[in-house]
């Protein structure tokens, strides 16, 4: 059992740490209609109002802050994030991005990962919690992490609603260079964060890529150059041909927003000591 569960965490660790994101700073605020310093009701009525004509049509600005999941129009989907967060439901983040690689270095966004048989989902936000919940065609494996707002990190398994949480004793059990990994993580090292906007960056042709006909940009950093593919505003991959460890990340979806609900345990989830819990969780690879 200890086998399969120090497997587990290298693996989940080990793609987990390439894929936090840093903050940035912009003057305009997503939803914010009327700049008035956070997202209310307010706004949400002026974005759906908009996105069936009705009152003063937005400025240029205005139609940038409104249109929240940056499909290049204002809608009731942008309005219903705008109500969410207003009533503390949804996470937006704090600056107007212009694409999804904005957004991702924000710190504020839920995406999938698809990677070489291996399933990532991160909620990320940039000082409220940190969950991921990784899937390996290849091991039969899932397992979930969350770093919540008070910095308590729990082991999660979805498919039998248990969870642990992950004590300092169970760091020391992984071992030194593990329980290093573990912490990198969770103390937010990231290879995104020193990363600048794509106007620092310089576009160099097209690719297809996945299916995507994809804006390829490239970003020189020491130690070598980042390659961030968008198409129109979707981020579609990034890649890297440094020693930093990024290699590529496929995008398969991207949301700017963070639903609060993934950034604490559920409320119907039983609670068990780790060895319980990984008797409960890896009883299949276990044989019982």
């Amino acid at each position: 059992m200890y086998r399969i569960f120090k497997k587990t965490l290298c693996v989940f660790l080990t793609a987990a740490i390439t894929l936090t994101a840093g903050v940035a700073a912009f003057a305009l605020t997503n939803g914010d209609i009327d700049r008035d310093g956070h997202v209310s009701a307010m706004d949400a009525r002026s974005i759906l109002r908009a996105s069936v004509g009705l009152g003063t049509p937005f400025t240029e600005s205005e139609q940038t802050v409104a249109d929240i999941d940056m499909d290049g129009s204002v809608s009731a989907a942008d309005a219903r994030l705008a109500l969410r967060a207003s009533v503390d439901l949804e996470i937006l983040p704090d600056a107007v991005c212009k694409n999804e690689y904005d957004a991702l270095r924000s710190g504020v966004y839920t995406a999938v990962i698809e990677n070489s048989g291996l399933t990532m989902k991160i909620v990320k936000t940039a000082d409220r919690g940190f969950y991921v919940h990784l899937e390996s065609a290849a091991d039969n494996m899932a397992v979930s992490m969350l770093r919540a707002q008070d910095g308590t990190v729990y082991m999660i398994d979805e498919e039998h609603a248990v969870y642990a949480e992950f004590t300092d004793e169970i760091k020391e059990m992984l071992g030194e260079e593990e329980g290093a990994l573990f912490n990198e993580v969770f103390d937010e090292v990231d290879l995104f964060s020193s990363f600048s906007d794509l106007s620092r960056g310089t576009k160099t042709g097209q690719a297809e890529v996945n299916g995507h006909t994809c804006d390829v940009y490239q970003i020189n950093e020491i130690g070598g150059s980042v390659y961030v593919y968008l198409d129109g505003k979707k981020l579609i991959r990034i890649s890297n041909n440094g020693a930093n460890g990024l290699g590529e990340i496929n995008f398969s979806s991207f949301s700017a927003s963070v639903s609060t609900e993934k950034l604490s345990v559920p409320r119907d989830y039983e609670a068990y000591d780790i060895v319980e819990f990984m008797l409960i969780a890896y009883k299949d690879q276990l044989g019982l």
